[in-house]
């Protein structure tokens, strides 16, 4: 059967256990729904998951707290397609990690430093060697359990001014552990205006301190052989957005469907409060519909969801398959200015103005 969807990423929980100052979790404190997903609003997605190529379970949360997890990755492996998961890391033991081996097959650990002193300070309420030691498992039971080079082990770094110094030496790390790449995002949705002052990217061009220290990680990823994707610290010509709205979508731990994770929180009401560049306003949440109420597929196919996709489809009809992608070098592939040019006949849906992912950020 084709399976012309990439991933579904699926919120089976909003519930998690730490405190990361940065997070919306943290920031929405007092309007957050914590809940986790029934098994009949999973099993009603995953009628749509012979057409899927990856089930990912992620989002606002964390999933192993999740007591049906395992059910659900071997739901998504029973329906042929791969299943990722991406986790703070904190519940990994030695049992968990064997598990978790031979059940998904992209895993992401989030390691904000490459140290005790600056993990700890951003992901608050974790303990920095109890989670390398997770990793440190984890990589040893797939070696023990796989023959297939599965699964991908990826750490992943939030950049920001607390820790972007300590890049190169998350490499480091990694290389050390056996994991098999490093990615390293950047903090795009910015809750509250204090939060700005975080971020390690700039509209007006890349710090050259900052340039500076990503050269020098990808020199000692070279050294280890270790893939190292790294978003840009300015503004590239893309043609849309990793979200990939034209082959993905997002489902809300309560069932809601949505193109991306950026546009529905599980908080109370019907919008949600954003910064772009020092401004402060509120976007509705985009949700399409419900897959407790209708089938996913015919919530995809409907009238309201044909219409945001419209603007994706003009700009992919312009660009082509130049329009998103990953460089070897970790960077996002750019359009030419000519062609960036002319996707202004086609601009982005309303909620997705001020958004730094529609920037190649």
């Amino acid at each position: 059967m084709n399976r012309p969807f990439l991933a579904f990423q699926i919120q089976i929980t909003s519930r998690c256990n730490l405190r990361c100052p940065h997070c919306t979790k943290n920031v929405f404190a007092d309007q957050w729904i914590d809940g986790d997903m029934d098994m009949a609003t999973f099993r009603a997605i995953s009628r749509a998951f012979p057409y899927l190529k990856q089930v990912y379970i992620d989002a606002w949360g964390e999933p192993l707290l999740h007591p049906g997890f395992w059910e659900m990755a071997a739901m998504g492996r029973e329906a042929g397609c791969s299943v990722g998961i991406t986790t703070n890391g904190t519940l990994i033991n030695n049992e968990v990690a064997r598990r978790l081996a031979e059940a998904v097959d992209v895993i992401g650990i989030s390691i904000d430093g490459a140290t005790a002193a600056t993990y700890e300070s951003i992901r608050q309420g974790a303990n920095f060697r109890q989670v390398v030691e997770g990793v440190r498992a984890l990589v040893t039971a797939k070696r023990e359990l796989r023959d297939d080079g599965y699964p991908l082990v990826s750490l992943l770094f939030l950049k920001s001014r607390r820790n972007i110094h300590e890049l190169p030496d998350m490499v480091d790390l990694a290389g050390e552990l056996g994991a098999d790449e490093v990615i390293a995002s950047n903090l795009t949705y910015v809750a509250k205006p204090g939060y700005e002052i975080l971020r390690a990217y700039s509209l007006q061009g890349a710090s050259p301190e900052y340039l500076e220290i990503i050269e020098e990680a990808r020199k000692r990823a070279k050294d280890w052989g270790l893939g190292l994707r790294i978003y840009p610290l300015e503004p590239k010509r893309v043609g849309f957005c990793e979200a990939r709205p034209l082959e993905a979508m997002h489902i809300s731990w309560d069932g809601f469907v949505s193109p991306c994770v950026y546009l529905t929180l599980p908080v109370r009401g019907d919008t949600m409060a954003k910064v772009h560049e020092g401004e402060s306003y509120r976007i509705p949440m985009t949700r399409l519909g419900n897959v407790n109420e209708a089938e996913l597929l015919d919530i995809w196919n409907s009238e309201a969801y044909k219409k945001f996709r419209e603007p994706f489809a003009g700009r992919k009809a312009i660009c082509g398959n130049a329009s998103f992608g990953m460089t070897d070098d970790g960077g996002f592939e750019e359009i030419d200015a000519e062609t960036f040019s002319a996707l202004s006949r086609h601009p982005l849906p309303k909620v997705c103005h001020g958004c730094y992912k529609a920037l190649g950020i």
